[in-house]
């Protein structure tokens, strides 16, 4: 099957290929992501095409198939390893109180567990008895949601203490802009995601100026449109939390979660934050 895939395959000739071999549609798109980044003359001859497939979607894939070579891992010895390597403590929620919360909760839904580790829904609400501490009365939560569990985040942000007010579409598009037909599931392929935004009080909004449909390329498996902390610092001038963070978008956000760079946790030294107009610098007095 690896072979019969090429990268630059479009929507219509993988649906093709699939029914010719009697494999599902998703199975022949996951075929592509591997062939467009593993070149058939890219791989590592002592792995198979299945541990390729197992770090498609990793910054350090190289890194793990050469683990896997040295050390002989099968498949699934390689995904426990990945799975190992995320474990790590995230502790409590930094000290801090928040302006807004956002959160990318690792839903547990269909093949999601290849990738990461998931959290039933019970886990995630529980989360809220931690995070109550460090809100105000006026705060934001910008939520991730899953087309499929939407029941599901909105009882997650109804138990971290928050009243839903509104959500933004995700609109996953290809590299030229135009709108992805790509996607899994039945009755409709997802091409979208949701970002649920919830209100504790009456928290400040700062602007109005963004939609609620967000047009961004899909990015790795899981990741979400950069253009998110755009809009949340737009609307609010923080301070920022992320729950389930992967990296630190920048100094003026506290980050949790065991998949943070090195399992780091926390807050930064603050920087002063830029403002989005600065004045200019005064003239220099005439010569004497």
């Amino acid at each position: 099957m690896a072979r019969l895939v090429e990268i630059h395959y479009g929507q219509r000739k993988l649906q093709e290929l699939a029914q010719d071999t009697g494999d599902d549609y998703g199975t022949v798109r996951n075929y592509r992501r591997v062939a467009r980044r593993f070149p058939e003359g890219a791989r590592r001859r002592a792995l198979s095409f299945g541990h390729h497939e197992a770090v498609v979607s990793r910054e350090e894939a190289e890194e793990w198939l050469a683990r896997a070579e040295r050390s002989g891992w099968s498949i699934r010895e390689l995904r426990d390893a990945i799975r190992a390597g995320e474990r790590h403590d995230p502790g409590p929620v930094p000290e801090g109180r928040f302006a807004v919360v956002y959160a990318d909760p690792p839903w547990d839904f269909e093949d999601a567990k290849a990738h990461y580790d998931t959290q039933p829904t019970s886990e995630i609400c529980d989360l809220g008895k931690q995070l109550e501490p460090h809100l105000p009365d006026d705060c934001w939560l910008f939520l991730w949601g899953l087309n499929q569990m939407m029941e599901a985040a909105l009882q997650v942000l109804h138990a971290w203490g928050f009243r839903y007010v509104t959500t933004a579409t995700w609109v996953k598009t290809k590299k030229d802009g135009m709108i992805s037909e790509s996607g899994r599931g039945r009755p409709l392929r997802n091409n979208t995601e949701q970002l649920l935004i919830g209100a504790r009080g009456a928290p400040p909004c700062n602007s109005n100026e963004f939609t609620t449909a967000i047009l961004a390329p899909r990015g790795q498996h899981s990741q979400k449109p950069d253009v998110a902390y755009g809009i949340i610092e737009t609307i609010s001038a923080g301070p920022y939390l992320e729950l389930y963070a992967r990296r630190r978008w920048n100094d003026q956000w506290t980050v949790w979660g065991n998949q943070t760079p090195g399992g780091e946790v926390g807050r930064p030294p603050r920087r002063p934050r830029p403002t989005r107009n600065p004045s200019p610098a005064p003239a220099p007095p005439p010569p004497a």
